[in-house]
């Protein structure tokens, strides 16, 4: 289906015409007609899936610009507020229709001044639009939809009593759309307290990572890991570069020692105040650092395109926060490589990985970690058209600012399994 099908008004067409989108993705193939008839949905689908244009698209459709807040969009994190800000701002630019995002750690007296100046779109964080509400300064007379964006994660992050609060302060009247990575318990409590009737879509866990994903776990000992990483970044020369980091403190060590080496990298954790993150972000979205270390807080809402790598250098606490970790690369139908690191005591969590998403990764064979040392053994799954095993991971040529270009790879046996 392409949006040209779905009967949009000429300015909205003429902005997504703009911005590039011509077919619908799958989910957004499923969402946006039955959106338009003004159901609730819930929508499970990973990161990089066009769930944002899923939502905003039938809510530009129908909203009439009154300077009110008409429409309130509610995701888990800063990057991911500002992420769908802008992709409203750029699908509305015909429309007269004013979009704002609000979230904490900045000053409120522009947020503020932003609402009071008429806007009918409001992105925002949960703990910031309830303090918001509750002094009156976001008014919800008006409001028609009401948007959840990565519930799960808000889920996590312990915001159950903003959402529950933010969900009862909606008029009754409001269309609902909730969206999700996974359906845990509580999600689905939500949505049947708060939603009438919704429209489900669900992918199913073999393709909740998406398809162009080629997946690697390398066994390795703690102490090895740095080594490890250095290796993979001569041999992959990956042209943009997400590696993840359990720790806030591991952020400024890892890239520290890789600027060291003669690499482009920088960091991003809760560590830093928000305007420097924004400025990290800048940077790394132009292309002036190719390689960005980060702990979760930008595992959720990072769209940055052209990511080619995604490392796990420490294997994510939550089965979850993996589909969102390497759903930043391979976006809008790209290719990309997700690295995973993995010690003795990370078995656990790798199987809790393996359920969730259907991972055909073999788990044997991890050995004394001193021996994985010399020898880390690789193992490649390939989902759809991700290339092969043993192929380089992304298109491009890495960038250092010195050193030369080394190719020596890894060594290790290295196989291969197609995802159904």
């Amino acid at each position: 289906m392409k949006f040209s099908d779905l009967g949009l008004k000429p300015e909205l067409m003429s902005a997504i015409t703009t911005a590039g989108y011509v077919e619908c993705t799958p989910i957004q193939q499923q969402i946006i007609p039955e959106a338009l008839k003004g159901r609730d949905i819930t929508g499970m689908a990973q990161t990089g899936t066009g769930k944002t244009a899923a939502f905003l698209v039938p809510i530009l459709q129908m909203i009439e610009p009154i300077g009110q807040v008409q429409a309130l969009i509610i995701t888990p994190t800063r990057e991911l507020a500002i992420q769908v800000c802008g992709e409203a701002e750029k699908l509305s630019r015909n429309l007269g229709a004013r979009a704002a995002a609000i979230y904490g750690g900045t000053s409120i007296g522009h947020q503020r001044k932003e609402i009071f100046g008429g806007v009918d779109i409001v992105v925002g964080t949960p703990g910031r639009l309830t303090d918001f509400v509750k002094s009156a300064i976001l008014r919800m007379r008006f409001l028609k939809w009401l948007v959840l964006d990565e519930a799960d994660r808000m889920l996590d992050m312990g915001f159950i009593e903003d959402i529950d609060f933010l969900c009862r302060k909606a008029p009754l009247s409001r269309q609902t759309m909730l969206f999700s990575a996974t359906l845990p318990e509580p999600v689905l409590k939500i949505a049947l307290s708060y939603m009438m009737h919704p429209h489900e879509v669900r992918v199913s866990p073999s393709t909740m990572v998406a398809e162009g994903v080629r997946q690697s776990l390398y066994q390795v000992s703690e102490h090895r890991k740095m080594t490890l990483l250095l290796e993979l970044l001569k041999s992959e020369s990956p042209e943009r570069c997400l590696i993840f980091t359990a720790r806030r403190e591991s952020t400024g060590e890892i890239s520290r020692k890789l600027r060291e080496k003669g690499f482009e990298a920088a960091r991003l954790s809760s560590l830093q105040e928000q305007r420097h993150r924004e400025g990290i972000m800048e940077m790394f979205r132009t292309g002036e650092v190719h390689i960005l270390v980060a702990t979760d807080v930008a595992g959720r809402g990072l769209d940055v395109l052209g990511i080619t790598h995604v490392i796990n250098y420490d294997i994510p606490m939550e089965a979850d926060d993996y589909v969102h970790r390497v759903g930043r690369t391979a976006r809008a139908g790209k290719k990309g490589h997700a690295i995973t690191f993995v010690t003795p005591k990370d078995l656990k969590r790798l199987n809790q990985i393996r359920a969730l998403t259907g991972m055909k990764l073999p788990t044997e064979n991890f050995g004394d970690p001193e021996e994985a040392d010399e020898r880390p053994a690789a193992r490649h799954s390939r989902q759809g058209s991700g290339g092969g095993s043993g192929g380089r991971g992304g298109e491009g040529k890495g960038r250092r600012r010195r050193g030369g270009r080394g190719r020596k790879r890894p060594a290790g046996a290295a196989g291969s399994s197609r995802k159904s």
